[in-house]
């Protein structure tokens, strides 16, 4: 039986990996452990893990700008003090892109430290599941509410699930797996399609723009595992 740990429990991916290891240790936050304060880490934290998956991380991007130093410590810093109690370390990133923004440069700087042993693993994604945009757009559609989708952000987006199962079938693997669903789209369209699924009106949503186009698309290099967008928002 493999000893394993996964930090961010109480966050979308980590939620939906309770279904998956159930006799997995779920580090749920910083009432548990503040990954971000290091020193607390190094003389808390225990060893002997045969497997830790890093999901937590600030996926707000402005609190990652206001607070570079706690991004830096829990996306990077914290790194080699999980690779120091655990056999393997799967690391869970953005999309691997050298982007100006906070959340990315400390994402590709954890995905870096990480590498720099050879049994861990770095998996990128963009996920979705019943949380975040998700549970907010449902929550105002169901209301009747009108919403506003980026028409020029786009990703390549996987649902906590078929995530998951990447993540149980990886055990074994070492060095970059890129994850993402065949279509590439906005997340107006995304919002658009989340809505017929869940048979709510798409006439409240209205396309806008973020005045800065992003492309959030995990690129399509190293091995590659690729889904279908909607088989993963008809099991949410």
């Amino acid at each position: 039986m493999l000893k394993i740990l996964v930090t961010g429990g109480n966050g979308m991916l980590g939620n939906e990996l309770k279904n998956h290891i159930p006799k997995a240790s779920y580090m749920l936050g910083k009432n548990d452990l503040d990954l971000s304060n290091l020193n607390l880490v190094d003389n808390i934290l225990p060893y002997d893990y045969d497997i830790i998956i890093h999901t937590a991380a600030y996926t707000n991007i402005s609190y990652s700008e206001n607070f570079p130093q706690k991004a830096f410590n829990l996306h990077a810093g914290v790194i080699p003090f999980l690779q120091s109690r655990c056999k393997k370390l799967i690391y869970i990133s953005a999309q691997g892109k050298n982007y100006n923004q906070v959340y990315f440069k400390t994402k590709l700087k954890g995905e870096k430290l990480t590498l720099k042993r050879e049994t861990d693993l770095v998996i990128r994604t963009n996920i979705y599941g019943n949380g975040g945009l998700v549970n907010w757009a449902l929550k105002e559609l169901n209301k009747g509410s009108k919403i506003n989708g980026y028409t020029d952000v786009i990703f390549n987006p996987l649902s906590t699930l078929q995530l998951s199962k990447i993540i149980v079938e990886s055990f074994q693997e070492s060095g970059i797996i890129n994850t993402g669903t065949k279509s590439i789209i906005s997340k107006y369209d995304f919002l658009k399609i989340l809505a017929l699924k869940n048979n709510l009106d798409v006439n409240l949503i209205f396309p806008t723009k973020n005045n800065k186009y992003q492309d959030l698309t995990v690129d399509l290099k190293d091995k590659y595992r690729e889904f279908n967008l909607i088989d993963g928002i008809l099991k949410l």
